[in-house]
């Protein structure tokens, strides 16, 4: 193999190394975008029915001993969210950071591997499974 055919075959590997990445990317992404527009939908939706089964308390300010307006109800819901979701978020982050260090790998395909080689194998007979259509049928049964 001469010097040219080396260097074409060495640049398909990366671009397609980095069409790996990027697809990667892309699925990450989608994946956060969906789980945002869910939390920010699920808030949304809780928040509405407070609102309609109790419009006055949603919108009452909360009195402190001195007489002092303080935060409303839903100022105070919104920050304890905000809070809560960065907890949530950063302490599985830096578990899953943790675990990833103590085991020593750095892909999940060597996490695969590494808790392959620490667990005990699952022996599955396929003789023994039950499909789904017996199961059905034995409910279907039971009923009449």
């Amino acid at each position: 193999m001469n010097n040219k055919n080396k260097t074409s075959v060495s640049t398909l590997n990366h671009t397609t190394q980095q069409n790996e990445k990027f697809d990667v990317f892309k699925n990450v992404m989608f994946m956060s975008s969906v789980a945002g527009a869910a939390v920010v939908f699920g808030f949304g939706l809780t928040a509405a029915r407070a609102r309609k089964m109790d419009p006055a308390m949603f919108k009452s300010r909360l009195k402190g001993e001195s007489g002092e307006v303080l935060e409303s109800p839903s100022s105070l819901g919104l920050r304890a969210l905000g809070w809560g979701s960065l907890f949530a978020c950063s302490g599985f982050g830096f578990m899953i950071f943790g675990v990833c260090k103590i085991l020593g790998v750095k892909s999940v395909e060597e996490f695969k591997l590494k808790f392959q080689s620490v667990a005990p194998q699952i022996k599955r007979n396929p003789d023994d499974s039950t499909s789904f259509d017996e199961i059905t049928k034995e409910v279907l049964d039971e009923k009449t």
